[in-house]
């Protein structure tokens, strides 16, 4: 996945990252019911129609490409309220059609499930680390700068090495980070880890990075994300039997 990222495929690969703890987790949790009770309660068609509402009316997304992402072949119902929903909650994150614009570009189901999970992880990082302010894309990845001016660049690999494409990587991002708006701290969120030679060489160059999130808290957001949903009291069912 590391000689991917420097082999022009960035935008086709899973982004899922973030630092944090169980606190995180449950900040995930408290939305899922709502999602769990609208999956059950509407149908695919208005899901995609309240999802292309929300994206056109709220995030200000042009027509074409709010219909391109609702009708988009790979996301399911669950996959588009999980993103839209998690968009709608950063609610001062500005340039919400970049994280749109590289989602559409998903081509398999588990690139469309990538997406999901990283638009959850960056609810997750406004939550946690500072509210979102604006989504940034640089060579194909999505990032996210937050109140703090801290940047944010999630990457779900296993391992990761330093390359020669890995360094033009960085490298890349670096020059476009030091054109753009002033940041603060720079953080490398893995959902694996790195080696010891790309980890000195990515800190060399100001990075902070954060490892092994695979196995602490993303592990409780997929447990929780098989729980059953709470009932709906005010949810009135039809009567089966004679």
């Amino acid at each position: 996945a590391w000689l991917s990222l420097a082999g022009g495929m960035t935008v086709r690969l899973p982004l899922i990252a973030v630092p944090g703890g169980a606190s995180i987790a449950l900040t995930v949790t408290n939305t899922s019911d709502d999602m769990k009770r609208e999956l059950r309660d509407e149908t695919p068609e208005n899901i995609r129609i309240r999802s292309r509402k929300m994206l056109v009316e709220d995030f200000g997304l042009d027509i074409s490409l709010a219909d391109e992402f609702v009708y988009h072949s790979w996301y399911s119902p669950s996959q588009l309220i999980t993103i839209v929903d998690a968009l709608k909650a950063m609610k001062h994150a500005e340039k919400k059609e970049r994280f749109i614009s590289l989602a559409v570009l998903a081509d398999t189901p588990s690139e469309a499930h990538s997406f999901t999970r990283l638009a959850v992880i960056l609810l997750a990082w406004n939550k946690d680390s500072g509210a979102i302010k604006s989504f940034l894309t640089i060579e194909g990845l999505a990032l996210a700068m937050n109140e703090n001016n801290d940047v944010a660049l999630p990457l779900n690999i296993d391992r990761g090495y330093w390359t020669r494409g890995a360094a033009g990587l960085i490298e890349a991002i670096d020059a476009e980070l030091s054109r753009g708006e002033l940041y603060r701290r720079k953080f490398l969120l893995i959902s694996g880890n790195l080696s010891s030679l790309a980890t000195r060489n990515a800190e060399a160059r100001g990075w902070i990075i954060v490892e092994n999130i695979e196995n602490s808290w993303l592990k409780d957001f997929d447990d929780q994300e098989f729980a059953p949903g709470k009932g709906d009291e005010n949810r009135i069912l039809p009567e089966i039997g004679g």
